[in-house]
């Protein structure tokens, strides 16, 4: 399995403006314009994939996020059976008796290679001139080029759907890319930052 799979399937996941090693963006967001709620105080966050551990790093990761905003956000494997869906009754139960106010459901929907083409340079450059202006002048200069190539890498994909428990509705949703990230940490903790960030400005957590 190569690196970008590994870093998807293990997600969950895994799976700030494109670069240079790898970077993370967002790439869709929809919010339910009629949503309305008062400052949000706890959050159920779920992820979905085939590794525990990174699963569990990816909730933390996002409790983290959450808990920067003063919001208490309840990791799904701490709670629930890893890799055993979640019982519609039990979980409308736990949710109803602990106050849980939002759900977010995070998971990986692709992974895709791209490829691009990286043309080649050419330029010039002036040949010695160290004894004066009339060699320099009649010496010719030098072309130096580099030749084009096919630059090739992996996209992962990540949804994130947010749930009011109120009426048990979507009320946010969004989609992020991430071009080959360095390490299963890295696009982990670059997921979780973007998509707090982006609920937030959403006002998915109502006015503090």
């Amino acid at each position: 399995m190569n690196r970008i799979a590994k870093v998807a399937c293990g997600l969950l996941l895994c799976a700030l403006a494109v670069s240079c090693g790898g970077s993370t963006s967002m790439i869709s967001m929809w919010s339910d314009p009629a949503y309305t709620s008062p400052p949000v105080q706890k959050v159920l966050v779920i992820g979905l994939g085939e590794n525990e551990a990174n699963v569990r790093i990816f909730e933390s990761a996002m409790a983290k996020q959450l808990k920067a905003r003063k919001i208490t956000a309840i990791p799904g494997t701490s709670v629930f059976p890893f890799g055993a869906p979640i019982d519609t009754t039990v979980g409308r139960q736990y949710c109803q008796a602990n106050g849980i106010e939002l759900v977010t459901i995070t998971r990986v929907v692709g992974i895709s290679k791209e490829s691009e083409y990286v043309p080649g340079t050419s330029y010039y450059t002036p040949a010695p001139a160290y004894y004066g202006f009339y060699p320099y002048y009649y010496s010719s200069y030098s072309m130096v080029s580099t030749p084009g190539y096919v630059r090739e890498y992996q996209v992962a994909t990540v949804e994130t759907n947010v749930y009011s428990l109120k009426n048990e509705k979507l009320v946010w949703s969004g989609q992020s890319q991430a071009v080959d990230p360095s390490s299963v940490n890295q696009v982990i903790g670059d997921f979780s930052i973007i998509f707090v960030n982006q609920m937030a400005q959403s006002g998915i957590f109502g006015k503090k």
